[in-house]
């Protein structure tokens, strides 16, 4: 505690849980569910920016709260540091696997800050359409990455169709075709995206 009070230690901790802006919010989940009309930063309106004596219709119909927004106020995986991240160039091995595949994903990493640090890279998966409805985002891997001050490393992750199953609509655990997106960041709201199809 001395050395991240005194800055000689950045600190490395990350949330565990999405952080909710007020209780109104709650339960909130960093994997819910999509709705049927979810809310994005383009379409959403901020009460202090609607109309006076708009009608309900002007305000469109995303799912969000009016006087809140539909983010939290820190996100799943989030932490604090003294010194910054950036993350470039992520890449997949193939843009479509097989069942008895492994694909490998890389990204590189630069500590862009003016004192050393550990970042977590952390990625997560999106299973666009299944049999019953997927989560938005699911964490799938994280690493420790100790970076120098400008120094750049290349992380790596390896993933198979085993990652990808789920408890379907027959209560049997597998994974099903389809495309997935996934993202490599430094929390569920931050990262780079790419996508790959599972094909048997």
């Amino acid at each position: 505690m001395y050395e991240i009070i005194n800055g000689i230690k950045s600190p490395e901790g990350r949330l565990p849980v999405s952080w909710p802006k007020t209780a109104g919010q709650l339960p909130y989940f960093y994997n819910h569910k999509n709705t049927g009309r979810p809310a994005d930063s383009i379409n959403y309106i901020p009460m202090d920016k609607i109309p006076i004596a708009a009608w309900q219709s002007s305000l469109g119909n995303d799912s969000h709260y009016l006087d809140v927004g539909f983010t939290p106020h820190f996100p799943f995986g989030y932490g604090l540091s003294y010194t910054t991240f950036k993350y470039e160039n992520v890449s997949i091995s193939k843009d479509v696997i097989n069942f008895n595949e492994d694909l490998e994903i890389k990204v590189s990493v630069t500590n862009s800050g003016k004192k050393d640090g550990k970042e977590i890279v952390q990625l997560y998966i999106q299973d666009i359409v299944g049999s019953i409805t997927r989560p938005v985002k699911e964490l799938k891997r994280f690493k420790h990455v100790f970076l120098k001050s400008g120094e750049t490393k290349e992380i790596s992750f390896k993933i198979s169709s085993k990652d990808l199953e789920f408890v379907n609509h027959k209560i049997i655990k597998a994974a099903e075709e389809g495309t997935f997106n996934l993202w490599v960041g430094p929390n569920v709201v931050q990262g780079l995206k790419a996508s790959f199809t599972l094909k048997k």
